[in-house]
């Protein structure tokens, strides 16, 4: 069976697309219009899911508009790592479990062929820290930017005699060159998309390469048990990438999914499995929770097996997660978003002004560290001809409590309101400015007790505000079983790779 899987491209080359970033303009379009309207149509696919396009927000802006990251405690040890330990949110690695065990099932019983990448497919990413992230792109991106091209610039070492010259130009940096560099924020970065969807926890790759490699994705990963394959993710409540077809996305729209949030009726239990601890509701290691298995309640998909967790109530074991247990009976896919993002997820803004404050102060440090000394010209004094025209520098590094005695919460305040605003182009007169800046610090000076988290969110409900919500898709998807319904195709989705490229040369 050593080729069964797929068709040869010497077949009918009208099938596969060739596109790359590294084509010329005229070329690259035609080829991803050749991927978009012939080899993954709308019309034909309706339910794959675009991160590319109209789906680049799914699990990072929350149903207020608000940016979001994953609680850490949500998160669970993923089942067939490639490597190392890899994670996602609990209920998406339950779903994974069950599918990937149906693939490897029908794969050995040879109805997906085994040449096929979802014969056994293993994971090769899913969740991604947005702190890791975020430290990648502030290091190798924004300091680089900073250090070696503004700061390069002659006559602007001799500025920075300590802490509070570096942050005076690394203000003026910022005002000048934003737009080019990009965010400082974590929330700006989320709204950007700089960041990968895969900082959702929702999201799973069974491949590792280049996301522009159309060929790949048109031969390799549309094979001949494609169809088949997008039809049984839809029964543990996934959903393909088109743009990235080994991308599985959990498609919280979509019931089946839903059913590994808050369970189903439990029908037995593995004999062999571990028992539950009493003690420990909870249960982080997939190998020591106790398989319950019960049977789909969606329609169409009564005869299809869940293994769902279980958790502790008054001593009794139940099925599912309890703080998904208010969604049985919600309908509303806004409501439903809006208990996933309110329990597993907690919004960004909180701590943007903080995690910037840590890096200016260990961009200081690298800096102090690397020049520790320069000379600052003296101004001449009349009839001293002689006297010293320049005196010697030594920059000395900064700790974490002299900063906070330095500037503390009030300079967090202000540097949150003014690094938002330009993230947003939010154009102020600089009258009105300075009046939102002081009546943020009213409320920061009048409040008896939580002054700073007061005034921060003060700060980001009336002048910062959510992101208009146009690109999020909370639409009702419809029976996973009916025919698909035409859709217009979308043309020239951009490529991560391509953007990240482009952000990359505009830092210099």
């Amino acid at each position: 069976m050593s080729n069964q899987g797929r068709r040869l491209p010497s077949d009918n080359p009208n099938l596969y697309s060739y596109g790359t970033n590294f084509l010329g303009s005229r070329a690259i379009f035609n080829q991803r219009l050749i991927y978009n309207e012939l080899i993954f149509p709308d019309s034909e696919y309706p339910r794959l899911f675009k991160t590319w396009g109209e789906d680049r927000y799914y699990g990072t802006l929350s149903t207020k508009g608000n940016t979001v990251t994953v609680e850490k405690g949500q998160l669970r040890p993923i089942s067939f790592p490639d490597t190392e330990s890899q994670f996602c949110l609990n209920f998406v690695a339950d779903a994974w479990r069950d599918f990937a065990l149906r693939l490897r099932e029908l794969s050995n019983a040879n109805i997906i062929f085994r040449d096929s990448p979802w014969s056994a497919p293993t994971v090769k990413k899913a969740w991604s820290p947005v702190n890791e992230e975020y430290y990648q792109y502030m290091s190798q991106n924004l300091y680089p930017a900073f250090n070696e091209v503004f700061l390069a610039r002659e006559g602007r070492d001799r500025q920075i005699a300590g802490i509070q010259g570096f942050l005076a130009l690394f203000d003026q940096f910022v005002d000048e060159n934003l737009r080019e560099i990009g965010p400082l924020t974590v929330s700006g970065l989320l709204e950007g998309s700089y960041l990968s969807p895969l900082v959702s926890g929702l999201m799973i790759e069974i491949h590792d390469g280049d996301y522009d490699q159309d060929f790949l994705k048109s031969y390799v990963y549309k094979d001949s048990n494609f169809a088949l394959v997008q039809g049984l993710a839809a029964q543990y409540g996934f959903a393909i990438d088109k743009n990235i077809p080994w991308r599985l996305v959990a498609d919280l729209r979509n019931p089946a999914m839903r059913e590994y949030m808050y369970g189903v009726p439990i029908i037995s239990f593995d004999p062999d499995a571990p028992p539950p601890e009493d003690c420990d509701p909870t249960y982080t290691n997939p190998e020591s929770i106790p398989r319950a298995f019960g049977y789909s309640q969606v329609p169409g998909l009564e005869d299809v097996e869940r293994r769902v967790n279980v958790f502790v109530e008054d001593g009794e074991l139940k099925p599912g997660y309890v703080q998904y247990q208010q969604l049985k009976e919600v309908t509303s896919q806004e409501k439903i978003f809006e208990v996933l993002y309110e329990e597993a997820y907690v919004e960004t803004w909180a701590t943007d002004a903080i995690n910037l404050e840590q890096y200016l102060v260990d961009f200081y440090n690298t800096y102090a560290q690397a020049i520790p000394v320069t000379t600052v010209p003296q101004p001449l004094l009349l009839g001293n001809p002689c006297a010293q025209r320049s005196r010697v520098i030594e920059r000395s590094p900064i700790t974490p409590q002299d900063f906070e005695s330095l500037y503390g919460d009030r300079w967090r305040l202000k540097t949150f309101y003014v690094a938002r605003s330009m993230e947003r182009n939010i154009d102020k007169r600089r009258s009105l400015h300075m009046r939102e800046v002081q009546e943020i610090m009213n409320i920061y000076n009048l409040s008896s007790q939580d002054q700073y988290q007061r005034a921060l969110r003060y700060a980001q409900e009336q002048f910062i505000g959510p992101k208009p919500r146009a690109n999020l898709t909370l639409d009702t998807v419809g029976d996973i079983i009916q025919e698909p319904i035409t859709r217009r195709a979308q043309r020239n989705d951009l490529s991560d790779l391509g953007r990240q490229n482009r952000v990359r040369r505009n830092l210099y």
